[in-house]
């Protein structure tokens, strides 16, 4: 019973996220690797977040909100 409220709120958001935003495809390769553990020794991000900007810059998103924070 509980799983199915956790089910349903999450529709609920993802309906939500996807009425004001886009979704993009992202393509993690060696390159974004290389640049995401160059950053990570001066930005105090993990590397998840790391190659989420990396996918920002390659399709040139200004802004993004992930479960973690949000980046502007």
């Amino acid at each position: 019973m509980m799983r199915a409220k956790v089910v349903a709120e999450v529709e609920i958001a993802w309906k939500q996220v996807i009425s004001i935003a886009a979704c993009k495809e992202i393509l993690i390769d060696e390159t974004k690797t290389n640049t995401a553990l160059t950053r990570f020794q001066t930005q105090l991000l993990d590397g998840y977040d790391l190659l989420i900007l990396e996918a920002m810059d390659k399709a040139d998103v200004k802004q993004i909100i992930t479960e973690r924070l949000f980046i502007k």
